[in-house]
């Protein structure tokens, strides 16, 4: 609990984007992608990781993982809440290469992303970040663009759909 609030508190707002200075999708050639294991997002992973190979986008995906199981494999990169110190800290390689990385955005796939989640997209190294929000909690802090699809089924593809019409 106190970690989380501390986390909140360190988390940088999403810096305010001249629209011009933003990179088109077109032009993006590096995006990353987080979501949390066994959620909605993750189930929509495979729609949003196909469409954005289709177009030629080199993705780098990192997923949140809740509790470890030590016996499983992960098909993904991924980090659980002791890779990050209560001062906000990185203690492992997988985080320090991510954050470190320049992306030319990166995608929040979560409706509610927690507060770890919201910490590492935020020490990003991207001009952009795209998430969603389904309720008045906005994440606003974090993104630069919030996406709020009309049919939750279909949100994944209004995403693509945004992503597409920044260009």
């Amino acid at each position: 609990m106190l970690k989380r609030r501390i986390l909140k508190y360190l988390t940088k707002p999403a810096p305010a984007q001249d629209i011009s200075e933003v990179t088109t999708y077109v032009d993006a050639r590096d995006i990353g992608i987080l979501f949390t294991e066994n959620t909605e997002a993750m189930k929509n992973f495979g729609f949003i990781e196909k469409e954005l190979l289709a177009d030629q986008k080199n993705i780098f995906p990192l997923m949140r993982v809740v509790k470890r199981e030590k016996e499983k494999t992960y098909r993904y990169p991924f980090f659980t809440s002791r890779d990050i110190t209560l001062l906000g800290k990185m203690k492992s390689d997988t985080l320090s290469k991510y954050t470190s990385r320049t992306m030319d955005m990166v995608l929040l796939l979560d409706d509610h992303p927690d507060e770890l989640t919201k910490y590492i997209a935020s020490k990003c190294q991207c001009p952009l970040r795209i998430g969603f929000t389904s309720t008045s909690d906005i994440n606003s802090e974090t993104l630069n663009f919030i996406v709020k699809p009309k049919h939750e089924e279909r949100k994944h593809q209004a995403l693509m759909d945004y992503l597409r019409m920044i260009s």
